[in-house]
């Protein structure tokens, strides 16, 4: 999951090739990008499944992150419930107050998931709406936090020294 509680910047390219995908995805890793900040959006066509090491997102990040942040709030809030409750130190399980606090924790969490996303989940939705994934074109995006002007000019300067033209998500 590429998401972070900052907004990110991001800088990407179309590719009509798998190879040059590759190429700029291995440039930007050996230029400081970690994975993280490292995107690749492919049409459903193109069955590669890594390029350089990062592997390629799902059709539908949102749905991925809403699951994980829904997991992590239902976990946290029946910990939470449990002890609040007083039952951990009688050691007692009460069913009904344990599932109202799982239950309001898995739609905090997964709220606040989508929430986090921020652009991250507008470059998805600019590829699926766009042109390109219909031209059957790579998506190659390159992030970083806001505030670092000197990552985001490398990132433009990688794009357009493997021939796409950049374009920019802040």
């Amino acid at each position: 999951m590429k998401s972070t509680f900052g907004h990110r910047h991001w800088v990407f390219g179309f590719y009509d090739k798998t190879d040059v995908a590759s190429h700029i995805v291995q440039l930007a890793k050996d230029n400081g990008f970690s994975d993280k900040h490292i995107c690749i959006l492919t049409p459903k066509h193109i069955r590669k499944k890594t390029f350089s090491g990062i592997r390629v997102e799902s059709e539908n990040p949102e749905i991925a992150w809403m699951a994980k942040g829904a997991l992590i709030g239902a976990f946290a809030a029946a910990v939470l419930g449990w002890i609040v409750s007083g039952d951990f130190m009688a050691g007692n399980m009460r069913f009904f107050p344990a599932l109202f606090t799982t239950l309001g924790g898995a739609l905090m969490g997964g709220f606040f998931a989508i929430l986090s996303s921020g652009s991250d989940a507008s470059l998805y939705q600019d590829y699926n709406d766009g042109e390109h994934k219909e031209k059957g074109e790579i998506l190659v995006g390159l992030s970083s936090d806001q505030n670092n002007q000197s990552k985001i000019q490398t990132a433009k300067k990688l794009i357009e020294a493997s021939g796409a033209m950049p374009h920019e998500l802040p």
